[in-house]
This record gives structure tokens, C-alpha cells and sequence, in this order.
């Protein structure tokens, strides 16, 4: 009887062994993958509830903000690299709901009593989006 208790541990030990290989050999490499995969959302600078879609570059030191009793208004600029305005477009047709956005038209949305506009045109050559918030009139 000790002859198959030896030889079962031995399988036991075996098998731990393997698995803990495996298992330490595998987890850099899923991390890795894991962290090149996800990225951190990005806000605008002006409009930190509204998303900067992955592939634009903000334009910090063209936005412009301010406060008013009757609300906010605020206007931000990013660079559009590589994408296409109806990439652009479908990316804020579907985060701007998750956020409490409801969707007017094709370039604007409405959240409680302000209005986001979105519109696109270019500095410099390069093309842009601008986003702008103002109060519901």
C-alpha cells in the first residue's frame, strides 16, 4: 500500500509542479498583452465629462470655459489623427448615451439643460473636431 501512496503523491506532486511552470511562465506574457490592449479614457481638459476618442490629440490651449448663471460654456479643439469624421462620429453616438446624453441630430446632444454641439473643420491644414457645451435656451 505505501508503494501506490508514494506514487500517487508523486502524480500529485508532478502535476503542482507542472501547473505552478505553466502558470509562472504564463502570467507575464497575459499581463502584457493585458496592458497594451486597455488604455485610460481620455477627457477633454475643458469638458472633463466629455471623452477624447483614442487617435485625437486635445488642443488645451485652444479651449475656452466659463461659467454664467444661466450655465457653463465651454468649447474644446482636438487634432484628428488617422480617423475619419464618420469614425468620429460613431465613436460620440455611442459613449455620449452612457454618460446621460440624449442624441437631437447627428452633431448634437442634450444632457438635462445644456446642449453639446459637435462640428468639424480644420487649423493649420490639419483637420480638427471642436466640441462645444452652452446652456438650453
Amino acid at each position: 500500500m505505501s508503494l501506490y501512496i508514494r506514487q500517487y503523491f508523486r502524480v500529485i506532486f508532478s502535476v503542482a509542479m507542472f501547473s505552478l511552470v505553466v502558470l509562472h511562465s504564463g502570467v507575464p506574457v497575459f499581463a502584457d498583452a493585458a496592458q497594451e490592449t486597455f488604455q485610460e479614457p481620455q477627457f477633454f481638459s475643458a469638458l472633463q465629462d466629455i471623452p477624447l476618442m483614442p487617435g485625437m490629440e486635445e488642443l488645451a490651449d485652444h479651449a475656452v470655459s466659463f461659467d454664467k448663471p444661466s450655465g457653463r460654456i465651454s468649447e474644446s479643439f482636438a487634432l484628428i489623427h488617422d480617423l475619419k469624421q464618420g469614425d468620429v462620429l460613431r465613436f460620440y453616438h455611442a459613449t455620449l448615451p452612457q454618460l446621460g446624453w440624449g442624441r437631437v441630430s447627428e452633431y448634437q446632444f442634450f444632457r438635462k439643460d445644456e446642449t453639446l454641439d459637435v462640428s468639424f473643420g480644420e487649423i493649420e491644414g490639419r483637420p480638427i473636431i471642436k466640441v462645444m457645451i452652452d446652456p438650453t435656451l
